[in-house]
């Protein structure tokens, strides 16, 4: 498992490499996490977590990119019956480094 991790890592590394990051290029990103928790020390903590954040910039100059992202979480815990979610967006800026 840790093999085709590593091999997944290193082929999204190499494919960043030649992205386009001229002016007038439009860039779609995101973000996708999810995790859980279960303590087994007495207290019998069970939670879940679940982030997605889709976002749209374009390339203003060279290099810099600007746009406007929209996230969505949501947590919950069986323990203390806790559910919550949210969502915020803003715009942002990038400036690019190619390496």
């Amino acid at each position: 498992m840790k093999k085709l991790l590593a091999a997944a890592v290193f082929a999204f590394l190499g494919t960043s490499a030649f992205a386009q990051t001229s002016q007038g290029t439009v860039a779609i990103t995101g973000s996708l996490s999810f995790n859980s928790t279960n303590r087994e020390d007495g207290s019998d903590l069970k939670s879940n977590s679940f982030s997605i954040g889709p976002s749209v910039g374009y390339f203003v100059a060279d290099n810099l990119v600007v746009g406007l992202g929209i996230n969505y979480s949501r947590e919950a815990s069986k323990s203390t019956e806790v559910h919550y979610g949210g969502y915020y967006s803003g715009p942002y800026p990038v400036e690019w480094w190619l390496l």
